[in-house]
């Protein structure tokens, strides 16, 4: 699974294989929303890069819908991309969107 960081309760740290440690964290536009119901509440589009085996990069972007209807475009890279397996440090809660699921996902991809 591949998930997209939107908020989390700060910066952290992933452990994927014990020997890399990576800084993740949420994008300034989204890191504001810090409950459920925020984060139930947003409404949008998530365009993404087609699934690949390319493991440090990500390019794609939510298209969040404001009260007025009006959108804002928030960038997401892999600074925002938590892959299957990744452990988060020091982190007690995040919220963030499913992009990639099964044989889709960037592991998967890089297996092949």
């Amino acid at each position: 699974m591949g998930v997209s960081i939107l908020s989390l309760s700060r910066p952290s740290l992933t452990d994927p294989s014990e020997t890399n440690l990576k800084i993740k964290q949420a994008s300034p536009q989204t890191s504001s929303l810090t409950s459920p119901s925020l984060v139930s509440a947003l409404r949008g589009n998530v365009r993404s890069e087609p699934p690949n085996n390319a493991l440090y990069t990500y390019e794609g972007t939510i298209e969040l819908l404001s009260d007025l209807n009006v959108p804002k475009t928030v960038p997401l890279g892999p600074d925002q991309m938590l892959l299957r397996g990744a452990q988060l440090r020091n982190t007690p809660w995040v919220y963030g969107i499913v992009v990639f699921t099964g044989h889709e996902t960037k592991l998967m991809q890089n297996a092949t």
